[in-house]
């Protein structure tokens, strides 16, 4: 890292996910705090207090600056209502204390059923997250008093922190960067309960881009997807910040699972359940292929109940093992000791411009990926780096020639790590947050 001048200048970040809050976007606004100062810049941030969800880290409240320049603030939410009423049907009968959320592990961040979650988000625009609006840009006017802001960064989702970035800089004029780690209304998973819903977010969308003196995206694929939808607008406007890594989390020395371990790290539902993977596995033990007691398939993270129910009728308890969320270290731990890791993507929009969060996780720990997506920038990025297999999720056959080409590798000379210098160059945390200060430098002036 590097040095500038006399001192560093403040940059105001808008996050919905941050510690005690847990999850990829949480340990991505941990990594900015960490590598900012090393180029000039001091985050300020903007959040939420106490925020409805089912995947606290309080380790990575331990990663942060010794005195962090925080700003809390409440967000009024109907998710908070939800959880309270569950709670409070459940004390009433006698099935648990008031904020025990045992067994909701399986369910979205914020404790709900998934689908839920993609109902509320429908109703509100731009999300659920809406009532933060007003506490969240009160803290900024604070903060703007007692810190000398020189730029404002806001990330997405939930896209309600680009609509406080939106107001914050029409009373200030500071330059604004909007980052957008998925698209907005063209993400796979909208879902506007009305046409006066899409137009609304449409609008709210089509404001932040031309408001915004940048806009960042995670992927190529997603900011090609904008430069098509707002062709009157400079290409230069979008430039591509991918996620990354923290080599520094990542233990020197790995020793892998006993099992032939695939492993699954992230949220599950919807068109993102393995069920073919599923299915593979499941036929390779019937016809002897696999050996039963040689394999297991873990899933750390979030589940929804239809997904948790198919795994159920598959008769593989004694193969499958759903963990539920665990905090952002031990989650490390778990992927380094697998033989393979597994993601998907859904076929069509979703796998041609989006990368999952956790694909970056997925490089650090130079473990063969399985991904089963259709083809797009993650498949693309698989394939340039040689770093695991793409196969389509829809294609069985394929998924199961793939399971038994590493588990026949794992039973005679084992799997090995997967080696390319340009992974770290690319992709560790500190060279994309030096990108993100660069620009923070450019548009300050």
């Amino acid at each position: 890292m590097r040095n500038r001048g006399s001192g560093p200048k403040k940059a105001l970040l808008f996050t919905y996910e941050f510690p005690p809050m847990g999850g990829i976007a949480s340990v991505r606004i941990v990594k900015l705090m960490k590598f900012l100062p090393g180029y000039g810049w001091e985050p300020c941030i903007v959040t939420t207090r106490d925020a409805p969800t089912n995947i606290p880290d309080e380790k990575l409240l331990k990663e942060l600056p010794q005195e962090p320049d925080v700003y809390r603030s409440y967000s009024l939410e109907p998710t908070r209502l939800v959880r309270w009423m569950k709670r409070l049907r459940r004390e009433r009968r006698g099935e648990g204390q008031a904020g025990d959320d045992s067994g909701e592990v399986v369910h979205s961040y914020t404790g709900l059923p998934f689908e839920s979650l993609v109902k509320l988000k429908g109703l509100l625009v731009p999300d659920e997250k809406i009532g933060w609006f007003p506490f969240a840009l009160y803290s900024a006017f604070k903060a703007l008093r007692e810190k000398d802001v020189e730029i404002i960064f806001s990330t997405g989702p939930p896209f309600t922190t680009h609509i406080i970035a939106l107001a914050f800089k029409a009373f200030t004029g500071l330059p604004w960067v909007c980052e957008f780690r998925d698209p907005w209304v063209g993400h796979h998973f909208f879902k506007a309960l009305t046409p006066l819903h899409a137009w609304l977010a449409g609008k709210m969308e089509r404001a932040a881009i031309m408001r915004a003196d940048a806009v960042v995206c995670s992927s190529p694929g997603m900011a090609d997807a904008f430069r098509a939808d707002y062709p009157r607008v400079d290409r230069g406007h979008f430039m591509v910040i991918t996620n990354g890594f923290d080599p520094e989390d990542f233990p020197a020395e790995t020793r892998l699972d006993k099992e032939f371990t695939i492993t699954w790290l992230g949220s599950v539902y919807g068109d993102r359940f393995p069920g073919n993977l599923l299915r593979a596995v499941r036929d390779l033990i019937e016809e002897g292929e696999v050996s039963r007691g040689d394999v297991k398939i873990n899933f750390v993270g979030t589940m929804d109940q239809e997904s948790r129910g198919e795994i159920a009728a598959m008769g593989m308890e004694d193969v499958i093992e759903t963990v539920g969320f665990v905090d952002h270290l031990e989650s490390i731990g778990r992927i380094c000791g697998a033989h393979l890791l597994l993601m998907q993507l859904a076929e069509g929009e979703e796998s041609e411009t989006i990368y999952p969060g956790k694909m970056f996780e997925y490089l650090g720990t130079r473990r063969p990926i399985l991904a089963l997506v259709g083809e797009g920038v993650t498949a693309d990025l698989i394939r340039e780096l040689g770093v695991g297999t793409v196969v389509g999720p829809d294609d069985l056959q394929g998924i199961r020639g793939a399971v038994l080409r590493y588990y026949s590798l794992y039973k005679s000379t084992g799997i090995p790590a997967v080696d390319n210098p340009d992974v770290l160059e690319r992709f560790d945390r500190e060279r994309t947050v030096r990108v993100l200060a660069e620009l923070f430098d450019e548009l300050s002036g």
